[in-house]
Formats: C-alpha cells, sequence, structure tokens
C-alpha cells in the first residue's frame, strides 16, 4: 500500500513537471497586440461598470442572487456582505470572469489564428455580441459556463491534449457541461479515440443526473423561439455565418472547438422541438466557435485575389455595422425615453433602484407592492409589509417620480391604510 502511494505521488509530481515544462515551451514575451488587447479589455470592463450603475436588478437577478447555490452567486452574496449590497459588488464576479473569458479567447485566437492582428478581431465581435453583453451584465449563470467552456478550449488548443480530470469535475459541479463532453465525444469518435469518447459519455450521464435536463412530457414546439433567441445571441446576419461557419470547421479543420460549438447548436434545436430550454445554461457553449468563425472568414479572404474580395468586404461591413448598431441599441436603450415615456425593451432592469433609493429619502424602509417589485426592493433594503401601499398612478401630483432624460417614466402614490 505504501509502495502504491509513494508511485503515486512521483507520478502527480511528473505530471506537474510535464505541465510546467509544456507552459515554459509554449510561453512568449508580450507584444504590442497583447497590449493593445489589454487596452480594449480594459474599456470594455469599464464600460461594463458605467451600464451596471444604470441597471437595476429583475425579478430573476434577485432570485438567483438570494436562492441560487451556484459559485458564482455564492461569490455574490458574499462580497455584498463583506462590501455593501449594491448592483456593482453584486455584479463584480461577472466582470472578472468577463476579462477572464476576454483572457482565454484571446489565448485561443493566439494558438489558433495565422496572423496576430486576426486575434483582436476576434476580441471585438465577441465585445460587440449581445449575448456577451447580456451575459455579463446582468446576474445569470451564463458568464460562469462560458468562462468553464473556454478554459476547456483553451486547455485543448494550447497542450493539445483532453482535460479528462477537469471536464469530470465539471460535470459534477457546473450545469450545462453536457454540452461540452458530447461535442468532444463526437470529436472523438470521429479520430476513432475510443476511451475519450465512451469517458465523454460517462461525463455526460453523470451531468445530466446531477442537472436533470427534465427530457420528458408531451413533444412542444418551440423551435422557433430558440432560433430567434439564437439569433438575438450572434445577431440575425451574424448566426447565419457562423453556422456555416461552425460546419466549416467541423468538416475542414476537424476542430474540436467547432465540435462543442456545433453541439450547443445542434442540441438546443434538437431539445427545443420537445420543450422549452433553458436557453441561458445550453447555449454560451456556442460562443467557444468564435475563433473558428474569424479562421474561416480570413481564409475565404485571403484566398481570393484582392480584385474578388468585394464580396467578403461587403458581409463582413453589414455584420459589423449591424452587430454595432444592436449592441449600441441594447447598453443605450435609455435613449428611447427622449421619445416617448412608456418603458421599453429593458424596462424589467429600470426603475426598482431609483423607487428604493426615493422610498430611503422619506424613512420608509418597508412597503406592500407588487410581488415582482417587492422581490427587487428587497435587494435594496426595502421589505415587504401590510402598510403603508406603493401604487402606480398617473397623476402629476405623485409621491414618486422616476424620471428619465427629462420624461416621467413611471409615478407612484403611497397609501397609508
Amino acid at each position: 500500500m505504501l509502495i502504491k502511494n509513494i508511485l503515486l505521488i512521483k507520478n502527480f509530481i511528473l505530471y506537474i513537471r510535464l505541465w510546467f515544462n509544456l507552459t515554459h515551451q509554449t510561453s512568449r514575451k508580450l507584444d504590442f497586440i497583447d497590449i493593445l488587447f489589454i487596452f480594449i479589455a480594459g474599456c470594455s470592463v469599464l464600460l461594463f461598470i458605467f451600464m451596471i450603475n444604470e441597471l437595476s436588478l429583475s425579478e430573476k437577478e434577485v432570485k438567483n442572487f438570494f436562492n441560487n447555490s451556484s459559485l458564482l452567486f455564492v461569490c455574490s452574496r458574499w462580497l455584498t456582505q463583506y462590501f455593501s449590497q449594491t448592483d456593482l459588488i453584486a455584479k463584480t464576479p461577472l466582470l472578472v470572469l468577463h476579462f477572464f473569458n476576454l483572457m482565454l479567447l484571446y489565448g485561443i485566437c493566439r494558438h489558433i489564428l495565422k496572423h496576430k492582428s486576426d486575434s483582436l478581431v476576434a476580441i471585438f465581435i465577441y465585445i460587440l455580441l449581445p449575448g456577451v453583453n447580456f451575459a455579463t451584465l446582468f446576474l445569470i449563470e451564463s458568464n460562469q459556463i462560458i468562462f468553464t467552456t473556454l478554459a476547456v478550449g483553451y486547455i485543448i488548443t494550447r497542450y493539445k491534449k483532453i482535460p479528462i480530470i477537469l471536464l469530470l469535475i465539471l460535470s459534477l459541479f457546473s450545469v450545462g457541461t453536457i454540452i461540452i463532453v458530447l461535442g468532444i465525444a463526437v470529436f472523438a469518435l470521429r479520430n476513432k479515440h475510443y476511451k475519450t469518447f465512451l469517458f465523454c459519455l460517462l461525463c455526460a450521464g453523470i451531468n445530466y443526473f446531477i442537472y436533470d435536463l427534465d427530457i420528458n412530457g408531451k413533444p412542444q414546439g418551440y423551435i422557433l423561439d430558440t432560433l430567434g433567441q439564437m439569433a438575438m445571441l450572434y445577431s440575425p446576419l451574424l448566426f447565419i455565418y457562423y453556422a456555416y461557419s461552425i460546419y466549416w470547421g467541423i468538416i475542414h479543420k476537424n476542430s474540436p472547438l467547432a465540435y462543442i460549438a456545433g453541439s450547443s447548436i445542434i442540441f438546443c434545436i434538437l431539445l427545443s422541438l420537445r420543450q422549452d430550454i433553458n436557453f441561458y445554461t445550453l447555449i454560451p457553449q456556442s460562443l467557444i466557435g468564435i475563433p473558428i468563425l474569424i479562421q474561416c472568414f480570413f481564409n475565404d479572404l485571403r484566398t481570393h485575389l484582392p480584385q474578388f474580395r468585394t464580396k467578403h468586404y461587403i458581409l463582413s461591413s453589414l455584420i459589423i455595422i449591424f452587430l454595432f448598431c444592436e449592441t449600441s441599441l441594447f447598453l443605450g436603450n435609455k435613449i428611447t425615453y427622449l421619445f416617448s415615456q412608456k418603458p421599453n425593451f429593458a424596462s424589467n432592469y429600470y426603475f426598482a433602484k431609483e423607487i428604493a433609493q426615493q422610498l430611503k429619502d422619506m424613512h420608509i424602509t418597508a412597503i406592500k407592492t407588487n410581488s415582482s417589485l417587492a422581490m427587487q426592493l428587497k435587494f435594496y433594503g426595502i421589505y415587504k409589509s401590510h402598510t403603508p401601499e406603493l401604487l402606480p398612478t398617473k397623476t402629476n401630483n405623485s409621491d414618486i417620480t422616476i424620471i428619465y432624460n427629462g420624461r416621467a417614466i413611471k409615478k407612484y402614490n403611497i397609501k397609508n391604510h
């Protein structure tokens, strides 16, 4: 028994030494592109800090904050207890994950793409994606899933190894890992790595039983909703080209990243034929295919003579313009209140913080209101009570008025019973 333990320790030490040796062999010095990437990543984080301060937590976010046992939300609760219960403190783990996601994606791109500058294009596309902005701004599990997927992709790309131990750990402790292991299973099967294939199927089974996908009941058609959500995640024009690039990555490059991304898209489509899927946990894994998207585009572009590249420039310009407009509308949606006082598409993420602050200014720390708003106000220190009552009104002489861009968007009166 002692000899076996000694052998295990020796093997572990050899594994660590091999890992450090591989890291040393593949390491390199910082260059100008790296510095430019750090600047872009820093600007992205600063923009999200500004946007977080402009928003309030929605009902779903507050439920996640108080009730979800995932590591992301545990960290969020711990930070608010240690510092203060504010939006920025609660969403600090999201900002940290976003920065690490950018680093992992950049690292993958630098090992896959031929030209250094191509990596910055991938980062720029990633930052502009509406789904990425949504995952970083709102307290949901998507950013955590993106991080684990990119971590697996980075290890595969840099070390040319399937991280068996990491996959097993993720299968036990991370929701949505079934997508990653199924993608790797198909990749392993195509390349005749049968042991890896069987191991990935085992991990998929473990993840399925721990985090039940609830595949049962009468089949219902949610496929159009799912396709619409995917188009929203990537923007419609980009999603069409993205699907083609994933197919290209599987057929022509045999890339494990393309298999993971493709598995996410196909699995969600197939599952949506039967039920309404959890979009936040099953589709973020598809983002790992962004390096393949950039590789596919520049491969198509550079195989043509300069005089025949016009259609590629037109396509890329349309995609970038559409992405930029969509992201600008998403991040700057308060501009709609310059033209109308009607709540816009992001209204679920407004008002609560301002209402809570005005109630505190009136020395009110408990009030009666509808269940959704009551849940939001709870995060900001306003609790439920039977009296007084917060009632919406349209009169000019309201007790609480929420004003955006010079327009009164929400009005409430406080009624004492």
